[in-house]
């Protein structure tokens, strides 16, 4: 029992070191670092950036929608930088104590930081939270898109809460003013499709990029954070919809925050894949510098291979010569001691050296020759070989690399003609 009280008064010091309260204000809310434990029901509110999520839980808390509690901005950028929990009662209503949790959109044009924005919400939720009662999501009624940016978020908060997270949710259209006459502006605008047709349209767009995660039961509801509380269709609306809202916050078991999982985002998805495809870029890059520089090697060798052989010629053709001359004299020697028939034989014997001598020079040339060609030609077509796979591995990762990079594809060329 002391231990649960020791829990208890270490949990309200964390609470009570937060922010102070907020001032003059219609309802009071306190902003708080730690919502665990303190016996009110959990609203976690998310949605892209400029959806009106701060706005929506400034007017859920019972207050103006620009009051200073969730900052509100105008522009693209989210005043939101960080998870915020504050303790309000819903709607104004001191019977329902609520614990508002508003979240930072994941698309915001002024942060690409996504990895440490799920940390950040992992580590609140995980170890400052209990329980989800209802997880809203803000989608602006003006331009209802299921993106990929949003779907991307969606998958986030299912991977961090499992299956279960749809269980919790509803669909809150906002930015919609629900007065006759832009009811009606609206109705023109769409082709006299009312706003529950675009709703509708839009939960089955949901359901269809979600397919059995979503239960058929999934709502949506229509608030308008800066209605006119002075026009009566406007008040009548806002009234309603908040009152479902508190329904389905107040009737469900909470969803547990103790088990939620850190998910990868798409940015980081995205990121890892860039690098993989720089990686591989430099990889062929290296690959076809390697082939090139191969090929000269090559080249360079079989020149100088020439160069040799041309050099084995001439000493050949030198030997040759000193024969014939040495094979000359003899002749000349032998001839002064002969008589015509004995000169005649030693004449046609001569001839006869001289033709085996030069035959067995051009046979090993030939020979030579040939050998050298074919050993060239053999390395030629082992690079030509190793380069086709080269290329057949480019296009089984599923790109070439040889289409995008002119100068390895020069390269190529060169080495495979």
């Amino acid at each position: 029992m002391d231990e649960d009280e020791d829990e208890t008064s270490r949990i309200n010091d964390i609470r009570n070191s937060a922010t102070p309260e907020t001032k003059n204000l219609k309802c009071k809310v306190t902003h708080v670092e730690d919502i665990r434990s303190n016996g009110r029901r959990k609203l976690l509110i998310i949605g892209k950036t400029g959806t009106g999520k701060s706005t929506l839980c400034n007017v859920l808390t019972g207050n103006p929608f620009n009051a200073d509690i969730f900052p509100v901005s105008s522009g693209a950028a989210s005043c939101t930088q960080k998870t915020k929990f504050c303790d309000a009662f819903f709607n104004g209503n001191n019977e329902d104590p609520v614990s508002i949790i508003d979240t930072i959109g994941f698309d915001d044009p002024s942060t690409d930081n996504d990895a440490e924005i799920v940390a950040e919400l992992v580590d609140k939720l995980k170890n400052a939270c209990d329980f989800v009662n209802c997880v809203v999501l803000a989608v602006n009624g003006q331009n209802p898109r299921l993106d990929g940016s949003l779907v991307g978020m969606i998958r986030i908060f299912e991977g961090m809460f499992g299956s279960k997270f749809w269980d919790q949710m509803v669909v809150v259209f906002t930015r919609m003013p629900m007065d006759k006459k832009n009811k009606k502006k609206r109705l023109r605008s769409t082709e006299n499709k009312t706003d529950d047709d675009v709703a509708n349209s839009y939960m089955n767009e949901v359901k269809k990029k979600f397919e059995s995660s979503v239960p058929e039961r999934l709502q949506h509801l229509f608030i308008d954070a800066c209605y006119d509380e002075d026009d009566e269709d406007e008040n009548k609306s806002f009234k309603e919809a908040t009152y479902l809202l508190r329904t389905l916050l107040f009737e469900p078991d909470g969803l547990p925050t103790n088990q939620i999982k850190l998910v990868e985002t798409e940015h980081q998805k995205l990121n890892e894949k860039v690098k993989k495809a720089e990686d591989e870029r430099k990889e062929y890059e290296k690959a076809a510098e390697d082939a090139r520089k191969e090929k000269e090697a090559l080249e360079t060798k079989h020149q100088l291979e020439i160069v040799k052989l041309e050099k084995q010629r001439i000493e050949k053709e030198n030997e040759l010569r000193i024969k014939q001359e040495k094979l000359r004299e003899e002749k000349i020697q032998a001839q002064e001691k002969m008589s015509e028939a004995e000169k005649k034989e030693s004449e046609a014997k001569y001839k006869a050296d001289i033709a085996e001598l030069k035959r067995q020079n051009s046979e090993e040339k030939s020979k030579e020759k040939h050998e050298m060609n074919e050993k060239h030609q053999r390395d030629m077509d082992e690079l030509k070989r190793k380069n086709e796979e080269l290329d057949q591995k480019a296009k089984s990762r599923g790109f070439s690399y040889w289409d995008w990079c002119p100068l390895a594809g020069t390269i190529r060329r060169l080495v495979k003609d």
